[in-house]
């Protein structure tokens, strides 16, 4: 176990991946102000993330993921603009709770570029003007939760994504007709919701695309022609809810 109490005042950096670590996060560690890497995921931690560690003035990467967390998730430093990278996702899944605009809100740097939190019980709309601040996004996981309302178009405006996973949660509305505008995605998994309409046209530019999952929604109109050199493609998956394919090739 990370013991209750930390003198190490000075610390900026705690690595403790991939270990077999029980027990809970001290709070004392919300106390350590010139902490700026947190890395404990993929270890049996169990509990509550203690409300003053996101809280961190200069914290720059938050990892949790791969642990067994639960309670509400807190909100992060409203000043700080070194935060990165926040990696929240759990084993025990639907544990950790929240609001995804209160969570989105409270991080305001521009540099912020991945978030992560799979599977957890996550519940508001994907707030616009999150997605206009946060302009340096290239990975966004909030699949397997109880997220609601549209995709907004802000999303589309983000140069660097390459990384959109929103599958299972309760979305609806169109796919943005420009998300593909600057032809980098790798991954856009949407699947399971209750999106409608048409896929982008500008599928055709992406010749890195991995992943493209959009199964289990209410989607038609043409697939567009996909790259003829895309060697990466792995998965794709169009299959409408109800077995309804309204799609045309």
């Amino acid at each position: 176990t990370i013991p209750e109490e930390i003198r190490f005042l000075s610390l900026a950096v705690i690595d403790l991946r991939d270990n077999k670590i029980t027990g809970k996060i001290p709070q004392a560690a919300g106390n350590l102000n010139n902490l700026e890497w947190i890395l404990l995921s993929d270890n049996d931690l169990t509990g509550i993330i203690p409300p003053k560690v996101p809280k961190l003035p200069d914290l720059i990467a938050l990892f949790l993921e791969g642990n067994r967390l639960s309670g509400s998730i807190p909100t992060f430093n409203y000043e700080n603009r070194n935060l990165r990278r926040v990696q929240l996702s759990q084993r025990n899944c639907g544990k950790l709770s929240g609001n995804i605009e209160t969570i989105l809100d409270s991080i305001r740097g521009s540099i912020f570029e991945v978030l992560s939190v799979n599977c957890a019980d996550l519940t508001g709309t994907l707030p616009p003007e999150a997605f206009t601040r946060l302009s340096n996004l290239y990975y966004i996981d909030i699949s397997n939760s109880r997220v609601s309302g549209s995709i907004p178009t802000e999303v589309a405006a983000l140069r660097r994504l390459e990384y959109l996973i929103l599958n299972d949660n309760d979305l609806s509305g169109p796919i943005p007709s420009k998300l593909a505008i600057f032809g980098i995605m790798q991954s856009i998994q949407l699947s399971n919701n209750r999106l409608s309409g048409t896929l982008p046209g500008r599928l055709n530019t992406l010749d890195r695309l991995v992943r493209f999952e959009v199964q289990g929604n209410s989607l038609n109109g043409t697939v567009p022609a996909f790259p003829v050199s895309l060697d990466s493609l792995q998965t794709m998956n169009l299959q409408n809810e109800a077995d309804n394919n309204d799609f045309v090739w």
